[in-house]
């Protein structure tokens, strides 16, 4: 079978499978934003495939490293979507990715930072019931001037007890961003049941230092990655604090964000 090849932020990506693992890669292209298809050009930069390994498991590689394995394909897909994302984040030329969930709120962007099992996509879901239009629930991607490009993955949603279910922005209400907009707002929150939205203002260089601890690649490629966070730092408001439930959160934010996140 021929090898499907992606464009991604620059990267040219090529994902090899076996005849009998090609259940892959349909369950890795829901899992992932729409990439472009890519078509002749240069050479590809990242290679992944799967094999089968002796004791029946599925290993994943990219180029001669395993970075994962998995019982059953869709094991191998959660562990090769993992992998090429944070692959995509650290090496993508030219850009700054860091966890963050976006959503939009009259045409301007709210990033919402945070790690992964922080909560970020239950309260970018309950944003979007309540009317923003998505931009991610795992990467903010930062170009040099500050501007916010959708990374717009189906929404990971987490159940206590439960497995992960991946669902569309349109099945919320929301549409979908395409193009690249500035931030409005930065909003560092810590989730704590018993509270109320409580958010104190943070200075543009506290949000480039916070905004940094959450920055993929800001080893390898500092001096980048300052230039963007800088930039978004100096154009959005910061605020930090905790938050409770998703749901009394955004009604909060929302009214914050039309009012124009006053102090």
């Amino acid at each position: 079978m021929p090898t499907p090849v992606i464009e991604a932020f620059g990267l040219r990506v090529a994902i090899e499978v076996d005849p009998d693992h090609a259940e892959v890669l349909a369950l890795a292209d829901r899992l992932l934003p729409p990439f472009s298809p890519g078509e002749g050009g240069r050479p590809v930069d990242l290679t992944y495939r799967t094999s089968r390994m002796p004791d029946g498991r599925i290993a994943v590689l990219r180029g001669r490293r395993m970075v994962g394995t998995a019982n059953d394909l869709p094991g191998a897909a959660q562990a090769l979507v993992t992998d090429l994302q944070s692959s995509i984040a650290r090496a993508a030329p030219g850009w700054t990715f860091v966890h963050a969930g976006v959503v939009a709120l009259d045409g301007l962007a709210l990033l919402l930072p945070a790690r992964s099992y922080a909560g970020k996509s239950t309260l970018v879901a309950a944003l979007l019931r309540a009317g923003a239009d998505y931009g991610s629930d795992e990467f903010a991607v930062l170009d040099r001037d500050g501007l916010v490009h959708p990374y717009a993955r189906p929404l990971a949603l987490r159940t206590v007890g439960g497995p992960v279910s991946y669902v569309n922005a349109g099945a919320l209400g929301s549409r979908v961003l395409t193009t690249p907009l500035p931030a409005s707002a930065i909003v560092f929150t810590q989730f704590h049941p018993d509270a109320s939205l409580q958010l104190a203002t943070v200075p543009p260089g506290e949000v480039v230092l916070r905004l940094l601890e959450q920055c993929l690649g800001a080893r390898g490629r500092p001096g980048q990655n300052l230039v963007a966070l800088q930039a978004v730092g100096a154009r959005a408001r910061g605020f930090a604090g905790l938050r409770g439930e998703a749901d009394l959160a955004t009604q909060d934010l929302v009214r914050r964000a039309r009012a124009g996140w006053p102090a």
